[in-house]
C-alpha cells in the first residue's frame, strides 16, 4: 500500500527519514571536489538510486495519489516481479 493510506504517524516518521537521507545524499555529493567523480562511486550511485526510490515512493506517489492522477490504484502489485514482467513488453 502507498504512504498516502498509512496512519499520519508513519507518514510524518517517513517523511523525517526522506528528508534526511535526500539531505545526505545532496551534502555527500555536494563533498565530491569533481562532481563527474561521483557517477565513478558506486557507494554513492548505490545510495542515491535507493534514495530516489524513497523520494519516489514518500513523495511523488503521495503527489500524484492526492492530486488524483493515479486514482485509487492498489500499488500491491508494483513489486519487482511486476516490474521485470513490465520490462519484457514488446
Amino acid at each position: 500500500p502507498a504512504l498516502y493510506y498509512a496512519a499520519p504517524v508513519f507518514q510524518v516518521i517517513e517523511n523525517i527519514f526522506c528528508t534526511f537521507f535526500a539531505f545526505e545524499i545532496v551534502v555527500r555529493f555536494l563533498a565530491f571536489r569533481f562532481k563527474r567523480d561521483a557517477c565513478r562511486d558506486g557507494g554513492f550511485l548505490f545510495d542515491a538510486a535507493l534514495v530516489a526510490l524513497m523520494v519516489w515512493e514518500t513523495w511523488l506517489e503521495t503527489i500524484l495519489l492526492a492530486s488524483g492522477v493515479l486514482g485509487s490504484v492498489a500499488f500491491g502489485h508494483s513489486g519487482a516481479g511486476s516490474i521485470a514482467r513490465l520490462a519484457r513488453l514488446p
